[in-house]
């Protein structure tokens, strides 16, 4: 009798030893037009099942989690305009949580987030350098995606770095309202990298930000000896 009860306890032991609980969700937030759209994601898991659910002032609700694919990142998004079915408030701070379970337990991740007041982190879109001469170049890019005509205006920044000098500080140029810029007084015969970036204009929009960088285009301007 002794010696089935050590087999006992001794399987129970190796099934606690060799068990995984999974680990707890790391969720971060992303607000893209806000008052549009937020996406909350976190790292799927390999035989992970998640459950979600959001909780404001007023209520909390579960939420559909998407279903598992493998080497993905999972996410959920927000939508302001249609609240009832989400249940996310655009305007206070939200609890996020995520429950990650498989068969020896279930760990719980959370997060307070409200959206920050700014409406594209979307870099412009599509930037092409269309001229290149000894010290003059012109480039045109598009709005950001997602840009609705009846959305605040928009700013535009346009950055120049010097990829053969290392030591050169990086040009920036204002854009204002345009999607192109002619760029002057550069150097001959040298190799550029361009950025361009924007941020909406708006009075009542104190809490905005300049986007990320776009993708970059490269070019050499001309030797003016040839």
């Amino acid at each position: 009798m002794m010696f089935h009860s050590l087999l006992l306890f001794t399987a129970l032991f190796v099934r606690i030893s060799t068990g995984a609980l999974p680990l707890q969700p790391n969720i971060t937030c992303e607000s893209v037009n806000t008052y549009i759209h937020t996406t909350c994601t976190w790292p799927l898991q390999a035989g992970v099942t998640f459950t979600c659910s959001t909780k404001t002032r007023y209520m909390e609700v579960p939420i559909d989690c998407p279903p598992f694919v493998e080497g993905t990142t999972n996410q959920v998004v927000f939508d302001c305009i249609n609240l009832s079915t989400t249940n996310f408030s655009c305007s206070t701070k939200n609890n996020i949580t995520v429950n990650a379970s498989n068969s020896d337990g279930h760990v719980q991740g959370e997060l307070r987030y409200q959206p920050k007041r700014m409406f594209y982190t979307h870099a412009p879109d599509d930037l092409q350098v269309l001229i290149v001469g000894n010290n003059v170049s012109v480039f045109a890019w598009k709005p950001p995606v997602g840009f609705q005509l009846n959305d605040p205006p928009i700013m535009y920044q346009v950055q120049l770095t010097e990829t053969s000098n290392t030591s050169s500080e990086a040009i920036l140029y204002e854009a204002g309202y345009f999607t192109s810029f002619v760029a002057t007084n550069l150097t001959v015969d040298t190799d550029y990298v361009v950025k361009v970036h924007c941020m909406p204009d708006s009075v009542n929009n104190r809490y905005r930000d300049w986007s990320v960088w776009s993708a970059p285009a490269t070019m050499k301007t001309g030797n003016q000896c040839n």
